[in-house]
């Protein structure tokens, strides 16, 4: 399985965690929010899955847009066998 691990840092607080950036094409993340997501990136190659989700639920509440923290802490819980809180982030 595979995290989303590709995103573009740096903007102004308050932004969206994803804004569009149009001079480039690629997104902004909020450094805040990007911090968390990336523990979680950093916890889920640990193998600490319930970490994880904690510091993917922690960028999602800095941003609730954010998608990739969605999506990464989805594909956790779908590991911690947490299907029905998977299937909820991943329609968010």
């Amino acid at each position: 399985m595979h995290l989303v691990s590709d995103m573009s840092a740096g903007n102004d607080e308050g932004q969206s965690a994803e804004s569009a950036d149009t001079s480039t094409g690629k997104k902004k993340v909020n450094p805040e929010a990007e911090g968390h997501w990336l523990r979680g990136n950093s916890l889920f190659d640990e193998g600490k899955f319930d970490e994880a989700v904690e510091e993917y639920t922690q960028a999602i509440d800095v941003d609730k847009e954010y998608s990739s923290a969605y999506f990464n802490r989805a594909l956790n819980y779908a590991i911690l066998k947490k299907s029905d809180l998977a299937k909820k982030d991943l329609q968010s």
